[in-house]
């Protein structure tokens, strides 16, 4: 498989997840998991795509504002 023909898809890894409303997490270590895994691939020059909601509403976890969103 040639570097093009592989990438990394990244879902909603974003600290409105973080928030005890979702509940109490089993995947402690999930972030510096991801970060070595995204830097293994960003090294070999893969392709990386990033996926994370957006949201104005104030009433939604995921608004721009929060720690964590860029």
């Amino acid at each position: 498989m040639d570097n093009k023909d592989k990438a990394l898809i990244l879902v909603d890894i974003q600290k409105a997840f973080d928030d005890k409303k979702w509940g109490e997490r089993n995947n402690l270590n999930a972030e510096e998991n991801t970060s070595k895994i995204l830097q293994l691939w960003r090294k070999k020059g893969f392709t990386v795509i990033i996926i994370k909601h957006k949201s104005d509403n104030p009433v939604r976890y995921s608004i721009r504002t929060m720690r964590g969103m860029l």
